[in-house]
């Protein structure tokens, strides 16, 4: 399954099964949010918000949620 940011849960995360059950079944609240201070996923509730599918909808990607507020120092 894809995520709405891209992601397919199965083969890119490594959290998948582990601690975390997809951002669709999970509403959002994925494991690694706790990480960033927030108990739902920015880019899960964006995409919510403004009623989209998917952020491949969205005409402002990348935005200020993908570039700063998501990102993973790790990267």
């Amino acid at each position: 399954m894809m995520t709405v940011c891209g992601v397919f849960c199965e083969t890119e995360c490594h959290a998948f099964g582990i601690e975390c059950a997809g951002c669709h079944q999970l509403r959002g609240a994925v494991s690694w949010t706790k990480f960033i201070g927030k108990s739902i996923c920015p880019i899960y509730q964006c995409v919510l918000d403004r009623g989209f599918p998917s952020c491949a909808d969205c005409p402002k990607l990348p935005c200020q949620i993908w570039l700063v507020e998501t990102k993973n120092p790790d990267l």
